[in-house]
This record gives structure tokens, sequence and C-alpha cells, in this order.
């Protein structure tokens, strides 16, 4: 019986999952923490993860880059078993290496088709490693086992060489009939293999355009005062980079920075000091006392990096010689991707800051060599 690595600090919800596994006849070994789950995998070797996402200490989303960083662990399907939902967080999950989402509470269906997909792309995977090992041993060891023939065509190849009998043909036609069997042999072997090699590369230019959507559709936003290249939204850039160098992708990965151009209004703080602040939702939009930046500091404010993701940027092997390049590119609040109230004199700041905070996102688009 196969058995489930179940990672949640909430002993309720791994007892629940665990129940509903064990109707699959999957048993479980439950820890509370990343971590733990980590120390376990250095002995074990489970048929799939099943991973909350908040938990004390290490999150979910880095338990599941630690796991795939590691050559014999990277294999294991991950399911992000968690209460976050949203296109965006399934497709950092995905693009991080999750296998797939199950949200919590769990159902009985919804565990079951989890299930059912993951038993599909595990199928894929063998059958993809099957056929690459057939074909990679093919050239050296040219057999007819290998060549994959049916049996009628291995038939016809056998009456071809036997056709003229040792007392009715001159040996140089036995010789002549046995390369031409060998030649037909070699051709069919080298067809499978070309045609073999066909297919990963239309599977490989799939996986490439579902990513390539995926990416154009993705709008990370961030708050109000928050840096737009830092914390959750570089994961989902490294977790892009990741999958991308896992496909053999090449050329660029263009992020675009844009920024809303709030409604501020003058504060005293202490001391006396005048700030600009966030003006209160029921300002009449007309008294607001600054609407945004100059273009200027607004282009540099869509791109504005955090020191990690400096780092990140500077000294990644994600981004060193992998063949990906990071392009970034600030907009500032130039083209908004949402249109501000027109009637500035029946609006109100709420009204205004509430578009202005749906224009603070990055876009994302591939562009392949």
């Amino acid at each position: 019986m196969s058995h489930a690595l179940v990672v949640d600090d909430s002993r309720t919800s791994s007892a629940m999952l665990g129940k509903m596994l064990k109707k699959h006849n999957i048993e479980t070994v439950n820890v509370d923490s990343a971590e733990q789950a980590l120390a376990y995998l250095k002995t074990a070797r489970p048929a799939m993860i099943f991973m909350d996402h908040m938990m004390p200490g290490m999150d979910g989303f880095d338990a599941v880059k630690a796991i795939k960083a590691e050559p014999d662990l990277a294999a294991i399907p991950i399911i992000m078993h968690t209460s976050k939902t949203g296109d965006i967080y399934v497709g950092h999950a995905h693009a991080l290496g999750a296998a797939d989402i199950l949200s919590k509470p769990a159902s009985d269906k919804a565990l079951s088709d989890v299930l059912a997909r993951l038993a599909q792309q595990v199928d894929l995977v063998e059958l993809s490693e099957q056929i690459s090992a057939d074909f990679d041993e093919a050239p050296r060891h040219p057999t007819l086992e290998q060549a994959a023939l049916s049996q009628p065509m291995l038939e016809a190849i056998q009456y071809e060489a036997n056709s003229y009998g040792v007392d009715n043909r001159p040996k140089w036609l036995s010789a002549v009939a046995a390369l031409m069997a060998v030649g037909l042999l070699l051709v069919l072997i080298l067809y499978f293999k070309v045609s073999a090699e066909q297919q990963a590369l239309q599977r490989q230019q799939q996986d490439l355009y579902e990513l390539s959507s995926w990416a154009a559709s993705q709008a990370a936003s961030y708050d109000y005062g928050e840096q737009p290249l830092a914390g959750s939204r570089q994961r989902l850039i490294e977790g892009m980079l990741s999958r991308l160098i896992a496909m053999g992708f090449t050329g660029e990965l263009q992020i675009e920075g844009h920024i809303g151009a709030f409604c501020l209004s003058e504060t005293l703080i202490a001391g006396g000091e005048q700030i600009m602040l966030l003006a209160p939702a029921d300002l009449p939009l007309a008294a607001c006392s600054q609407l945004g930046l100059s273009a200027g500091q607004a282009q540099l404010a869509s791109v504005e990096q955090s020191d990690a993701f400096s780092r990140f940027v500077n000294s990644s092997p994600l981004l060193n010689g992998s063949g990906v390049r990071l392009v970034i590119t600030g907009k500032g609040s130039s083209e908004p991707l949402y249109d501000y109230p027109s009637d500035s004199e029946s609006s109100n700041a709420g009204d205004w800051n509430t578009v202005a905070m749906q224009n603070n996102r990055l876009l994302f688009n591939l562009v392949a060599e």
C-alpha cells in the first residue's frame, strides 16, 4: 500500500485528510511543519505529499521550493492542501512545481479528482521515460524487438530474407537480401526515434504555449507603499524561472511595472511635520492634495526592488548562465489597466483609490529566442 506525507500544523485537518485517503488505500504519515517534512524525506520516499500553505516557520511554498531543488525528491508529486484560492495563487503554486491544489475543507469528490489527475500525470511521466530509454538503446543494439515492429512486419522481413533458398540463389544475392532487411530495420528504428523526438518537441512547445499564456494573464498586485519587486512577487518570479529552465526555455521573461495614481492628502504628524498619506475615503476628489507621482517618480516606483530581489537578480543561478533573461520595464502610471472615475466632481478619494490599487501590479510576458 502506498503512503502519503501530510504536512499540516492542524492535527484536525491532517486527521480528516488521512481518513479520506484511507478510502483510496493510501496510508498517511503526518508531520506538523515543513522542517519536519524535510527531515522525514531524508530517509523516506512517499508516493505523494499534501502540503499546507500557512505554517509556523517555513511556509508551504518555501517547502515546495526546497523539495524540488533536491534531485532525489523532485519527482515526488506535491499537492497544496490549503484554504487559499484564486488564479494568482494557483498559478504561483504550479510555477513552483506543485502538481495540484486541494482546497480546504476537502470533499471526497475533490480528493478523488486530484488523485485521478495525479495518476494521469504519473502514467505520462513513466511512459515518456520508457520511450526515451527504449530509443536511447535502439541505435546501440538494433534488434527486431527494439524496433517495436508488429508481428506481420517481422514476418514480411523474414520472408524477404528467406525468399530465396540457399540451394536456389547465389551467395551474393543472399548477402544483398540480408543487407536489405538490416537496412529496413535501421530505417524503421530511425523513423520511430525521430517520431518520438518530434512528439517530445510538440509536448515541450505545448507546455511553453500554456506557460506563456498563463504568464500573460498574470497580474501580481501589491499594496500601496509596498515595493513591487519584493515578497510574494519575487517568489512568483523565481517559480516561473525555475519552470522555464526545466522546460529548456531560452529567451526573455519580461516584467512590466505599473503603479496607481493615488489621491493623497497632507497629514500633520508628531513634531509638526506634514507628510502625504492616502486620503480619507470620504474626502471629495477635488480636495486631494496630490493625485499620483510625477512621471519620473512613478516610473521608478513601479519597478522598485527590495534588497533581497536585487541580490536575487545579481547572484541567482536561475539567471546566471541559464539562458533565461529578466527584462524589467517601469511603466509608471502612464498606462493604467483600469479607468479612473470620469466624474471628478461627484467622486471621492475612496472611489479613486480603489481603482488606483487595482493599477498597482506587475504584468508578465515571455519572448522565446
